[in-house]
């Protein structure tokens, strides 16, 4: 079974994102605006992830053919009440 979850973090020369997770690993990112002063405090208590991480992670998804992007996993997801980037 497979957990999609989201957080708020930086992304290096990015700025302040939503990062996207399949069981953890990083599969796409939402650049925030207009962040609000909650989703500023949030991303403050979570360490700061680069480009090359996200690109790593949603490689090796893909070669396992476990991106959610990509390809069709509903029947395996665990249910999730956020709203998946696809």
């Amino acid at each position: 079974m497979y957990r999609i979850y989201s957080d708020f973090r930086y992304v290096v020369k990015i700025g302040l994102c939503r990062i996207y997770y399949l069981n953890g690993l990083a599969f796409t990112f939402d650049e925030i605006q207009n962040p609000d002063s909650q989703t500023i405090d949030l991303a403050n208590q979570n360490s700061w992830c680069t480009m090359d991480e996200i690109y790593r992670s949603s490689s090796y998804l893909i070669q396992e053919l476990c991106h959610p992007i990509i390809f069709e996993l509903d029947a395996h997801l665990i249910h999730c009440e956020e709203e998946i980037p696809y």
